[in-house]
């Protein structure tokens, strides 16, 4: 029986790394398993991301048309296992539109669950991987993106005060486990796998059997969607303070990158 593998978050836990192997080695292990990243989950996680902004009726219909015309894609008869790996179906990152938690998870991975009983997926093996952090390395990963891709004007020191940086991720995942029994949700710490040869990749492929005895094959990537360096975090929140529109603070940014980057090299 193929494996269904839906590693579904949490932000800044390795996803971007885990993502990153996987699909850069998407090629040498198809004859093992498909691999799905969030290039390929567009609709999903968009669905997702509503669902997750403003929980009703109609927002939880997009996100069932959304995950039945996703899973509609694939043929249920390939013998192969399947990797579905999405961040944005736990929801809003905390610190964003409002969130201090991931308190929309639970009913979205209910909701793909369900949808998933009325395909042919139901007939293959499906499991849930959550890769997690401890709070504090995590809170302050999250701030650094915070600053790098929303216009955050609190310093960090004000911002690890804040309800957000103080998420129980350990919680959270207990909350998806309830929700979605008996279907198996399955928990690696970032601090456990981060040093891995594969990096966090090594969780999702623990839990694809096919995959799992071939991993040799594998390249790793190395780290991507890392922390800021302190000096470029700085240079971003004065930035976000100052009177930008949008589109001038993205062009601000993506130039202070730019030189804080052509400097390291010159140094080097």
């Amino acid at each position: 029986m193929p494996r269904l593998l839906i590693h579904a978050g949490f932000h800044k836990t390795g996803t971007s790394s885990l993502q990153a192997t996987m699909r850069k080695n998407a090629g040498k292990i198809a004859d093992w398993v498909r691999v799905n990243t969030p290039d390929e989950t567009k609709d999903l996680r968009l669905a997702a991301w509503l669902f997750a902004r403003n929980s009703d009726e109609e927002t939880e219909e997009l996100l069932r048309e959304a995950i039945q015309a996703f899973f509609d894609q694939f043929d249920v008869q390939d013998p192969r296992d399947l990797l579905i790996t999405e961040e944005d179906l736990a929801g809003s990152m905390p610190g964003r539109h409002g969130k201090t938690r991931y308190d929309t998870a639970p009913k979205t991975l209910s909701i793909l669950i369900e949808e998933l009983a009325r395909t042919g997926f139901v007939d293959h093996d499906i499991a849930v991987l959550l890769t997690l952090r401890q709070t504090e390395p995590w809170a302050k990963s999250c701030y650094s993106q915070h600053l790098r891709s929303r216009p955050m004007v609190s310093d960090l020191e004000t911002y690890m005060t804040t309800p957000a940086a103080k998420c129980d991720l350990a919680a959270c995942a207990d909350e998806i486990a309830a929700a979605i029994a008996p279907v198996p949700v399955h928990r690696a710490w970032l601090e456990d796998i981060g040093d891995l040869r594969l990096g966090p990749a090594e969780a999702a492929i623990d839990h694809l059997p096919q995959l799992s005895e071939h991993r040799d094959v594998m390249h790793p990537t190395g780290i991507a969607n890392g922390t800021l360096p302190e000096e470029l975090a700085e240079t971003y929140l004065a930035l976000n303070r100052q009177d930008l529109d949008p589109m001038e603070l993205k062009q601000a940014k993506l130039q202070a990158r730019r030189a804080y980057w052509r400097a390291r090299r010159q140094e080097g």
